[in-house]
C-alpha cells in the first residue's frame, strides 16, 4: 500500500490474486479474499495503522 495510491478493497483483492498467481475468473475466491482483507484492514484501522480515506458507493478506500 505504501507504493500506490489509496485503493478499494476489490482492487487490493485483485492485486493480491495477481501477486499469488491465482485465477482471475474465480469470483468466489475473489469475494472470500475481499472479506478477509476487510477484516484485516478494519483491525488495523482500530489500531491506527491504516485509515478509510473515503467511501465510494459503499466501498471503503483504504490508505496509510
Amino acid at each position: 500500500m505504501r507504493e500506490h495510491d489509496p485503493r478499494t478493497t476489490k482492487e487490493l483483492a485483485l492485486r493480491l490474486m495477481a501477486a499469488k498467481a491465482l485465477g482471475f475468473g474465480d469470483n468466489v475466491l475473489a469475494r472470500t479474499i475481499s472479506i478477509r482483507i476487510v477484516h484485516s484492514l478494519r483491525m488495523r484501522a482500530i489500531r491506527g495503522r491504516v485509515t478509510v480515506v473515503e467511501k465510494r458507493k459503499g466501498v471503503c478506500v483504504w490508505g496509510l
